[in-house]
């Protein structure tokens, strides 16, 4: 079994490529809303609700990562089934990088190497804990950007 994320089922998998699938609430929600509920339907995928997200939850607010609350029950569930994730959404293979969850690319290639991502002030160049402000010079002109994961 496999769980797999939103873009699986929107960019086309077929039935064959994926027999035995699963995913979470939140990923046929996304799919109906972007209009893909025949796709979905034609994989008959396994609908489960993960019983644990929390340190998923607690990872993915250390590395700052920009994943949704349904990326964060993906990821859980391959965790919690101990199954490989299929996305194509490289915050989502980040995070099952770092919690040593099994992965793979629909489309595109893996990540290498798993990231963390920092708030930095545009005007000051100065990292911040705030998305919102600077507490250096009071900007609110912050942007997200990357660097190399650091387990410490």
């Amino acid at each position: 079994m496999k769980a797999i994320d939103t873009n699986v089922v929107v960019r086309g998998a077929s039935g064959t490529e994926l027999r035995d699938a699963a995913t979470v609430p939140g990923v046929i929600e996304e799919v109906k809303s972007k209009g893909f509920s025949r796709q979905a339907k034609r994989l008959s995928l396994t609908v489960i609700e993960p019983g644990e997200t929390e340190e998923v939850r607690d990872v993915s607010e250390a590395v700052n990562s920009p994943t949704s609350e349904t990326d964060e029950n993906l990821v859980a569930l391959g965790k919690e089934r101990d199954i490989t994730v299929v996305s194509d959404d490289k915050a989502v293979q980040n995070l099952c990088h770092i919690l040593g969850i099994s992965y793979e690319g629909f489309m595109d290639e893996e990540i290498e190497e798993p990231v963390e991502w920092f708030f930095s002030c545009k005007n000051c160049g100065n990292s911040t804990e705030d998305p919102e402000r600077c507490r250096r010079c009071g900007s609110g002109n912050i942007t997200r950007k990357v660097r190399e994961y650091s387990s410490g």
